[in-house]
Protein backbone atom coordinates (compact mmCIF):
# COMPACT_ATOMS: atom_id res chain seq x y z
CA UNK A 1 0.00 0.00 0.00
CA UNK A 2 1.21 3.47 -1.21
CA UNK A 3 1.97 5.78 1.95
CA UNK A 4 -0.46 8.99 2.12
CA UNK A 5 1.59 11.73 0.04
CA UNK A 6 -0.32 14.55 1.96
CA UNK A 7 1.02 12.69 5.41
CA UNK A 8 4.23 15.11 7.00
CA UNK A 9 6.81 12.28 7.79
CA UNK A 10 8.61 14.95 10.12
CA UNK A 11 7.73 18.50 11.28
CA UNK A 12 9.74 21.02 9.38
CA UNK A 13 12.03 23.00 11.58
CA UNK A 14 10.62 26.41 12.06
CA UNK A 15 10.85 28.98 15.13
CA UNK A 16 8.26 29.04 17.57
CA UNK A 17 7.21 32.37 16.80
CA UNK A 18 6.41 32.02 12.88
CA UNK A 19 4.02 33.30 10.90
CA UNK A 20 1.97 31.32 8.86
CA UNK A 21 4.21 32.62 5.70
CA UNK A 22 6.92 31.46 7.38
CA UNK A 23 5.96 27.95 8.27
CA UNK A 24 4.29 27.63 4.42
CA UNK A 25 8.39 28.74 3.21
CA UNK A 26 9.81 25.78 5.74
CA UNK A 27 7.50 23.50 4.26
CA UNK A 28 7.95 24.28 0.32
CA UNK A 29 11.72 24.29 0.84
CA UNK A 30 11.78 21.17 2.19
CA UNK A 31 13.50 18.57 0.27
CA UNK A 32 12.95 15.54 2.32
CA UNK A 33 8.58 16.27 2.35
CA UNK A 34 6.87 14.94 -0.51
CA UNK A 35 6.36 16.91 -3.54
CA UNK A 36 2.71 17.36 -3.31
CA UNK A 37 3.20 18.50 0.15
CA UNK A 38 5.53 21.21 -1.05
CA UNK A 39 3.42 22.24 -4.09
CA UNK A 40 0.43 22.99 -1.90
CA UNK A 41 2.24 24.63 0.51
CA UNK A 42 3.97 26.67 -2.26
CA UNK A 43 0.13 27.50 -3.95
CA UNK A 44 -0.62 28.31 -0.38
CA UNK A 45 2.11 31.06 0.56
CA UNK A 46 2.40 32.34 -3.75
CA UNK A 47 -0.49 34.99 -2.74
CA UNK A 48 1.21 36.30 -0.15
CA UNK A 49 4.80 36.32 -1.58
CA UNK A 50 4.00 38.07 -5.06
CA UNK A 51 1.12 40.92 -5.74
CA UNK A 52 -1.65 40.36 -8.10
CA UNK A 53 -1.48 42.94 -10.89
CA UNK A 54 -4.70 45.23 -10.80
CA UNK A 55 -5.99 47.58 -12.22
CA UNK A 56 -6.99 50.18 -9.43
CA UNK A 57 -9.11 53.69 -10.39
CA UNK A 58 -9.22 56.33 -7.39
CA UNK A 59 -12.25 58.29 -7.94
CA UNK A 60 -13.83 60.22 -5.06
CA UNK A 61 -18.00 60.80 -4.72
CA UNK A 62 -17.37 64.44 -5.08
CA UNK A 63 -14.79 64.66 -8.10
CA UNK A 64 -17.52 62.40 -10.06
CA UNK A 65 -20.56 64.24 -9.31
CA UNK A 66 -18.64 67.40 -10.60
CA UNK A 67 -17.93 65.91 -13.65
CA UNK A 68 -21.07 64.18 -14.37
CA UNK A 69 -22.12 67.62 -13.92
CA UNK A 70 -20.56 69.67 -15.97
CA UNK A 71 -21.41 66.98 -18.89
CA UNK A 72 -24.85 67.16 -18.21
CA UNK A 73 -24.59 71.07 -18.34
CA UNK A 74 -22.34 70.73 -21.52
CA UNK A 75 -25.00 68.14 -23.29
CA UNK A 76 -28.10 70.89 -21.98
CA UNK A 77 -25.99 73.30 -24.09
CA UNK A 78 -25.21 71.62 -27.18
CA UNK A 79 -28.93 70.57 -27.23
CA UNK A 80 -29.96 73.84 -26.81
CA UNK A 81 -27.90 75.36 -29.57
CA UNK A 82 -25.16 76.72 -28.14
CA UNK A 83 -22.49 74.30 -28.44
CA UNK A 84 -20.00 74.00 -30.98
CA UNK A 85 -21.45 70.61 -32.13
CA UNK A 86 -24.66 72.51 -32.98
CA UNK A 87 -22.96 75.28 -34.85
CA UNK A 88 -21.09 72.40 -36.71
CA UNK A 89 -24.54 70.72 -37.65
CA UNK A 90 -25.62 73.54 -38.82
CA UNK A 91 -22.74 74.39 -41.15
CA UNK A 92 -23.56 70.85 -42.99
CA UNK A 93 -26.79 71.18 -43.26
CA UNK A 94 -26.36 74.16 -45.63
CA UNK A 95 -23.93 72.22 -47.61
CA UNK A 96 -26.40 69.63 -48.43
Amino acid sequence: MNPDPYALPETPKVEVKATSLEFLQAVYRNASLALPVRMRAAMAALPFEAPKLSVIAQVNDADFAAILDRRIQNMERINNGNGPASKFLGECKGTH
